[in-house]
């Protein structure tokens, strides 16, 4: 077992001592089961030796303690029950022959362990395993004699109390596991003596306050878990004497504040995480100590400013997360001597700029994640030549060039909302959270010279073709049949708003020569808004026209000698309310693009008709941002938490309009 288990001369790895005291285990040999609480009788406790996956050999005593009654581990062969009905039972334990190296009390004890309790194991015993089994209380002295002990689990009991003098002589000790009890305070001098401790783990108990000088002495220690407990400030000198530590988790506490010389002990310290906390400014000086620092996580807090030379020391950093603060800006010279930078996450935050030289620096910088910000534009990433992960989705992005993603040959996937970024990067993998539209071009509006020509023609044509037509109708009024003269006039004053659109777009195209550029622009300006309701106007009003017309030509033909007739005063009634009814809608078109600036975000023609739906497809990966303790250099750190990416496929309503909209988008 890990650090733990002695093993042909050599110690497990830590992740194997943490898989066996999460319960991993095969016991290949049964064990007796004693319930104690019986007053009747005196009970033998049979410890038998069971083989462990990370272990060869281990003594295991499995004993359960009644519910009403207290267990005492009063020495190593002795268990008292003390009951609430006043019965007091002794069992006798019985262990097997030889030298105890690894020995495993499960069950549940409800137990206090006595002074010297486990002092016949001697010099031989180097793993003790007390981990969740109802332990309440541990008397100083409880493990005198065990010299040779290298660890020690006491996780997942009751504990609110550790008093000095606990582990007083295991001076060996290397591992020591604290985690998931209710501890609200530790005493100064609780570990004393412990020079040879590697591993502390007190995560997940209740305290809200540690004294500077609790940690005094602990020089061989490299791990130490602060995490998920009720912490609210790092006291200086708190980290006094432990030149050694490597990892320190201090995430998920109500840390609002952080002392300058806080971390000023700590010159050996890789991995440092904060996340999940309350912090709101950090001191430059805080980390200016932290030379050899490699992973810093500083996410989920409240952090609005950072100084220009706040990681100005941090030449070895590696992995930067600062995602899910209060940022809104960052200076040229923030990164400036981050050149081993590989992640760096500043995602969700309100940053509305960024210097263009702010990334320069950052030559080895291989994921980038600035999304769900309120960046306008992003600086130039030339300079950023081992990018693979570009993460700039959920930005109101409006000016960008096409310069931004020059040279960037390592990067494998661009990930970003509007699918018009993706012109601007067209030699890169680049994944869209929007639907792209059916009219995205990444040239001009209108992409095809023949198209750009044959739209001209009719939009020309067709504004002198109706105006004439209009002009003959007027002229010759009083000879034409007045029910045609009404409803073929309307439908020229309608085809004539279809042709002021198309002259509309036509002169948006011959004014942009790159579209995708002013796409953005173009979509939520009130000239596209207008254009929008002049193609609802002439749709609505040509088609319920035909329709009208239709009708009238129906009944003419089945009843040519009967006076079943559109009148005058009927079609002008029909007329005016199809006016009015289209007048509706297109008003309604142009109001509601200019409250939701996404209105006409899959139609760069700005066409306000239902020609195609959205059908998504989500798969979201969700993570509260929380590392586990032993995975800060074990697991891969993954630089997209809290994310969801949208794939999302357009199916058509009404396939001959899509189709013949396809025809004339085509480039």
């Amino acid at each position: 077992m890990g650090g733990l288990c002695y093993h042909r001369g050599t110690y497990c790895y830590l992740r194997s001592c943490t898989m066996k005291l999460l319960g991993v285990c095969i016991i290949l040999a049964a064990c007796s089961t004693i319930s104690l609480g019986d007053p009747d009788h005196n009970e033998t406790i049979q410890c038998v030796i069971g083989e462990y996956l990370w272990c060869d050999e281990a003594v295991i005593c499995h004993v359960e303690c009644a519910s009403n009654c207290t267990c005492t581990l009063d020495d190593a062969n002795t268990v008292i029950s003390n009951c609430t009905d006043g019965s007091v039972s002794t069992s006798q334990v019985l262990y097997p022959a030889g030298n105890v190296t690894c020995l495993d009390w499960n069950g549940t004890l409800h137990a206090v362990v006595k002074p010297k309790a486990f002092e016949r194991f001697g010099s031989t015993l180097e793993t003790l395993l007390l981990g969740n089994v109802g332990l309440d209380e541990i008397h100083p002295g409880a493990f005198s004699g065990l010299s040779s002990l290298l660890g020690l689990a006491l996780h997942s009991n009751a504990l609110d109390e550790i008093q000095p003098g606990v582990f007083a002589g295991l001076s060996s000790l290397q591992y020591l596991f604290l985690y998931n009890n209710a501890l609200d305070e530790i005493q100064p001098g609780v570990f004393a003596g412990l020079s040879s401790l590697q591993y502390l783990s007190l995560y997940n108990n209740t305290l809200d306050e540690i004294q500077p000088g609790v940690f005094a002495g602990l020089s061989s220690l490299q791990r130490l878990f602060l995490d998920n407990n009720a912490l609210d400030e790092i006291h200086p000198g708190l980290f006094t004497g432990l030149s050694t530590l490597e990892i320190l988790y201090l995430s998920y506490n109500k840390i609002h504040e952080i002392q300058p010389v806080a971390f000023s002990e700590l010159k050996g310290l890789h991995g440092l995480s904060l996340n999940n906390n309350m912090i709101q400014e950090i001191p430059p000086e805080a980390l200016v100590h932290l030379i050899q620092l490699q992973k810093l996580i500083l996410a989920n807090n409240f952090i609005h400013d950072i100084a220009p030379n706040t990681f100005k020391s941090l030449r070895n950093l590696t992995y930067l997360n600062l995602e899910n603060n209060k940022l809104s800006v960052l200076y040229s010279t923030t990164f400036q001597n981050q050149t081993s930078l590989v992640d760096l996450l500043l995602g969700q935050n309100h940053l509305v700029h960024l210097p263009p030289d702010i990334f320069d620096s950052l030559t080895n910088l291989q994921t980038l994640n600035i999304s769900s910000n309120n960046l306008n534009q992003i600086p130039i990433l030339s300079k950023c030549t081992a990018l693979s992960t570009i993460i700039i989705k959920r930005n109101p992005l409006m000016w960008i060039t096409r310069e931004v993603f020059v040279g960037l040959n390592s990067t494998t996937q661009l990930l970003v909302t509007s699918p018009t970024i993706c012109c601007y990067a067209v030699s890169l993998p680049c994944i869209n959270e929007d639907t792209p539209s059916p009219f995205l071009t990444c040239t001009r509006l209108l992409t095809l010279d023949f198209l750009r020509i044959v739209t001209w023609f009719a939009g020309i044509f067709g504004i002198f073709g109706n105006l004439f037509a209009i002009y003959s109708r007027f002229r010759d009024r009083l000879q034409s049949n007045k029910v045609q003269f009404l409803l073929i006039t309307n439908l020229s004053i309608s085809d004539l708003t279809m042709c002021i659109y198309l002259i509309v777009l036509l002169s948006v195209d011959a004014y942009v020569d790159f579209f995708p550029a002013n796409s953005e622009l173009w979509r939520k300006s009130p000239l596209c808004r207008f254009a929008g309701a002049l193609s609802v106007l002439s749709s609505e009003v040509s088609a319920f026209l035909i329709t009208l017309i239709s009708i009238d030509r129906f009944l003419a033909i089945k009843y040519p000698f009967s006076g079943r007739r559109l009148g005058t005063r009927t079609a002008r009634l029909a007329v005016l309310m199809i006016w009015l009814v289209a007048l509706c809608f297109s008003t309604a078109a142009f109001i509601l693009s200019g409250k939701d600036s996404n209105y006409y975000r899959i139609s760069e023609v700005c066409i306000g008709l239902p020609i195609s739906r959205l059908k998504t497809y989500n798969s979201t990966q969700s993570r509260d941002g929380y590392l586990h303790p032993y995975s800060l250099y074990e697991v891969h750190l993954d630089p997209y938490p809290n994310t969801s990416m949208m794939l999302a496929k357009y199916q058509c309503t009404y396939p001959l309009l899509c189709l013949l909209v396809s025809i004339l988008s085509a480039s």
